[in-house]
């Protein structure tokens, strides 16, 4: 059991991210992208701040000056971009289709771990990707049961794209820095960083206002708590520990798995549609994956 405590790891933070997910679509329909992404991250930072009080200070040895920053750099692309994009798809596509375009982690956790880390990439993976991409594209399209306009469809697309890709980035930035240093110190600096950007950016982007006058309006609290507990705490610790004790390439395919456990928690929770093209992405998708994983 031992010898596979990565991948178990990776598997479990699926799990929880789905979750995680479901609660977050429902704070998504009220709260902007960028704000919800400041809250939850804040009340993630709340709780990592906890759980190194307890833990003691010792989980921060290894972690140099340089560690510091390139987990810096890491957290504003794969936390600050990555994830206001992920939550604004989110929005747009609907926790179904989103999940399946989650899909597009892997790969590109993939490529850039061959060319930035020398890990293996074979014709299966090469196969994988044409599934996981075939899979996307047919998940994602409209259909009578579950009808989406154009512009909203490209626009999630683009979002969702671009925060799987960035995400990676992050990814593939921490891995080698992880093998001295403990997960929960490196998540936890992580997302104050990811805090921080997110901060820095209402400030300089002009929307301070905008973002107080959210901040104080009504919120949706318990999805919003909810989500952060489950994604921004939990599923992170859980996910940075997968990371550490298996390669990036297998922890990425496995958490994955969440594509499965997304849709079929949205079709129960938020009563989203599962039609054929939305079960046949899936299924090819998912093939892409396990190609992948075989290799």
């Amino acid at each position: 059991m031992e010898a596979y405590q990565g991948e178990i790891f990776s598997v479990v933070c699926a799990l929880i991210w789905a979750i995680s997910v479901i609660f977050l679509r429902t704070a998504s329909a009220s709260v902007p992208a960028l704000e919800l992404n400041i809250l939850k991250n804040a009340i993630g930072t709340g709780l990592f701040a906890l759980t190194l009080i307890i833990m003691g200070s010792g989980q921060f040895a290894g972690l140099t000056v340089g560690t510091l920053g390139l987990l810096g750099i890491s957290a504003v692309l794969g936390i600050t971009i990555a994830d206001t994009c992920f939550l604004k798809a989110l929005n747009l596509l609907g926790a179904g289709r989103n999940a399946v375009l989650d899909c597009l982690y892997s790969p590109f956790v993939i490529v850039l771990s061959v060319i930035f880390l020398q890990e293996s990439f074979g014709l299966k993976q090469a196969m994988g990707f044409v599934l996981i991409v075939g899979g996307v594209l047919m998940a994602t399209a409209s259909s009578q049961r579950d009808p989406i306009s154009k512009s909203k469809l490209w626009r999630g697309l683009g979002y969702g794209s671009l925060s799987m890709l960035f995400m990676a980035i992050g990814v593939v930035i921490s891995k080698p820095l992880l093998a001295d240093t403990s997960p929960i110190a490196v998540s936890a600096w992580r997302l104050l960083i990811g805090l921080l950007g997110g901060v820095v950016w209402v400030v300089v982007s002009g929307r301070s206002r905008r973002s107080i006058a959210v901040f104080r309006g009504p919120l949706p609290w318990v999805s919003i708590t909810m989500g952060a507990v489950l994604g921004a705490w939990l599923a992170l610790m859980v996910w940075m520990a997968g990371f550490k004790y298996t390669e990036a390439s297998t922890a990425s395919i496995l958490n994955q798995t969440s594509v499965i456990f997304i849709v079929v928690l949205a079709a129960i929770f938020l009563r989203e549609p599962v039609g054929w093209k939305k079960a046949g992405g899936i299924v090819l998708g998912f093939t892409g994956i396990v190609a992948v994983f075989l290799a």
